[in-house]
């Protein structure tokens, strides 16, 4: 049943007649206007609320009174707030007057009628809702009171009203379930419902058919504000986009937060930086730098939300890389003077290491995300069509670009040209880019050498004389010491007066100034090596790779030592006090030897302490332990010719 409404406006008129031919002027003089749709059904026994709001044209305020209605109800002067709990079922009229409070006699009177359905019969009613605002796209929970008796497969179904709050035409279902009782329906707001504040909610069953009461009041649906991060290279990522970003580690990266809302102090921010980041988190719209401590992929996550609680979410990668590239054993070698043409696609995830005087021309590279290293004087050049992940550029290096689609990353430091359709580069300068050659090919770009050694955490570390058959190991000889090794493949890394013997096969050797190596019978070995080093026999068919200067990049953590030597202590050498304190005194009576350096190692053979004297037979010297842990150490002693070690305590 649809109850009749009815309104009643007072209105006062000035009325100029001119002349009968003429236009007939009419202005209207202050009003009061009901701008809210009573509520027309209710339940005996139940409490029956009903809002009411009026407005007038300049805004001044409105009191309110019952004009008429049923025993019992009540209307606030002030709000217009109806109530009332009907005893027994039927129809009742009701009129509210509304006037103004500085003009009584200018007044609206809103009527309708309350259809009161018995207690016990049928009826669904919206329970009190949390909210009185909702994000479009995002969800809501309503509770609902059911009453009476409903059939088994009824189905409950969530209807939102028009803007207007009219059930007519327009609504939309939101959500159902399936069930003959009270309870919560979750739906989401559509995406496409228009911003407004005049919507109603309201629940209605299948079987049997019941069409509940609205929620008695609007509801208003807010469009969230759209997320953009923009970073300060000028790229913007927007709502529901993920893009990407390259950085230097060591170097840092500004974001800003950006909306399609103008008024951005009614927003709040929440930034969410990755792994490892410093600020890990912010909540202002310009957060500043942000710095990573370790390289890979980071995840930057913004959300901004509205005043009214509404939000969005972006989502942007940001790849920490390094200005240092390994050129693997694998690598493919272009290099002389004349052009090396490519006349087909290259391999999937082929890595290319372009000489100085080497040119590169590339016709198809879709898909191959290959990565490309240009030394100084190299050059590439890209046609058709072709994505690569990676190219790294020496100064004077060239890369021209005429690709017609695809996108790639280009490290390059200062100096490096790059030309023609560039914009599917992404561009980050380094100073230096940094080319590690420990595992580069052998022979491969004849003027360049590894000049880098990363010495692994596992690697075996040797002091005095040693022997060994095993093979694919990496040997460390530290200095004065004698490695005799007859295993294949391994690695030897000398320090200066270190000396390798070698009669295995297939070594990679790194010779410091001052060391030694000789090759008994083995063949194929890779030897970088310092001017004064020692190659005293370098073995059939070996390579051999002369340095200005040899690096080792150590990082302290070697846990794999071999260090046999610390567990036999020399008679010769003397340490007292033992147990020790924060200095001990070193002699020695090693006959015609004389001491030149003191170490200390702790229990593993960790260097911990190192100190250069000369130390004749029979003479004395200091040796600092202060600030060590307590605990079991070995003082060594050595010089030309001889290793002494004693083991001391200390407390």
């Amino acid at each position: 049943m649809r109850a009749a409404i009815r309104t009643v406006i007072v209105q006062w008129f000035f009325v100029a007649v001119i002349a009968a031919s003429q236009v007939v002027s009419v202005r209207a003089e202050q009003s009061v206007t009901f701008d809210t749709r009573p509520v027309t059904s209710a339940r005996a026994g139940a409490v029956y609320i009903y809002d009411a709001g009026a407005r007038t044209i300049d805004g001044s305020a409105v009191q309110y009174s019952l004009q008429h209605g049923p025993a019992g109800m009540t209307v606030d002067a002030r709000t217009g707030a109806v109530r009332w709990t009907p005893a027994s079922a039927g129809n009742y009229s009701i009129g509210i007057r509304g006037e103004m409070v500085n003009d009584p006699a200018k007044s609206t009177v809103q009527e309708w009628s309350v259809e009161v359905v018995a207690s016990m019969q049928t009826g669904i009613a919206i329970d009190p809702l949390s909210f009185s605002m909702m994000c479009r796209g995002e969800s809501i929970s309503v509770g609902y009171t059911a009453t009476g008796s409903f059939v088994a497969g009824n189905v409950f179904i969530l209807q939102l009203s028009d803007k207007d709050g009219s059930f007519d035409e327009g609504f939309r279902n939101l959500a159902s379930v399936s069930s003959t009782a009270s309870g919560t329906i979750t739906a989401m707001i559509p995406k496409d419902v228009s911003a407004g504040d005049g919507y109603r909610l309201r629940v209605i069953s299948s079987n049997p058919v019941f069409i509940g009461s609205d929620n008695g009041s609007d509801l208003a649906v807010e469009i969230p504000p759209v997320a953009t991060i923009v970073v300060d290279d000028g790229s913007s990522y927007g709502y529901g986009i993920i893009g990407n970003e390259t950085m230097l580690l060591g170097n840092s990266i500004s974001f800003i937060a950006d909306s399609n809302m103008f008024i951005t102090d009614t927003l709040s921010y929440a930034w969410d930086f990755g792994d490892d980041a410093s600020p890990a988190t912010s909540n202002v719209r310009d957060p500043g730098s942000v710095t990573y401590s370790a390289l890979g992929r980071k995840t930057v996550t913004l959300t901004v939300t509205s005043a009214g609680g509404c939000s969005s979410e972006t989502k942007l990668y940001v790849d920490v890389i390094s200005n240092t590239i390994s050129i693997p054993a694998d690598a493919i070698v272009i290099q002389g003077d004349s052009a090396f043409h490519w006349d087909s696609r290259v391999p999937h995830g082929a890595f290319i290491w372009v000489c100085p005087g080497g040119i590169l021309r590339i016709d198809a590279a879709a898909g191959s995300a290959a990565v490309i290293c240009v030394e100084a004087g190299g050059a590439v050049s890209m046609v058709g069509t072709g994505y690569f992940e990676k190219v790294y550029m020496k100064a004077g290096a060239s890369l021209s670009s005429g690709v017609e689609w695809g996108n790639g990353l280009v490290v390059c430091e200062e100096g490096a040209g790059i030309t023609g359709n560039s914009g599917v580069l992404s561009k980050v300068v380094a100073s230096p880019v940094v080319f590690d050659y420990t595992d580069a090919p052998v022979g491969g770009c004849p003027s360049l050498a590894p000049y880098q050694k990363r010495i692994p955490d596992d690697v075996l570390m040797v002091r005095g004389a040693q022997t060994s058959g095993e093979s694919q190991k990496e040997f460390w000889v530290r200095n004065g010491g004698v490695l005799e090794a007859a295993g294949d493949g391994n690695t030897y890394i000398a320090d200066a007066g270190a000396r390798v013997v070698a009669t295995g096969n297939s070594a990679t050797v790194y010779l410091k100034n001052g060391s030694s190596f000789e090759a008994r019978g083995g063949s194929g070995h890779r030897i970088f090596y310092e001017p004064d080093a020692v190659i005293a026999d370098a073995g059939a068919e070996s390579g051999l790779f002369p340095g200005s200067e040899l690096t080792y990049l150590y990082q302290g953590k070697v846990t794999g030592v071999r260090n046999e030597e610390a567990l036999m202590e020399s008679r010769d050498l003397e340490v007292l006090p033992n147990p020790a304190g924060e200095v001990v005194t070193v002699r020695h009576e090693r006959t015609g030897s004389v001491i030149r350096r003191l170490e200390v190692h702790d229990a593993v053979g960790r260097l911990v302490r190192e100190e250069p004297v000369m130390l004749h037979q029979g003479e004395s010297g200091s040796l600092s332990l202060a600030g060590l842990v307590p605990g079991v150490y070995y003082v060594r002693a050595s010089g030309e010719g001889v290793v002494l070690v004693k083991k001391v305590i200390v407390q």
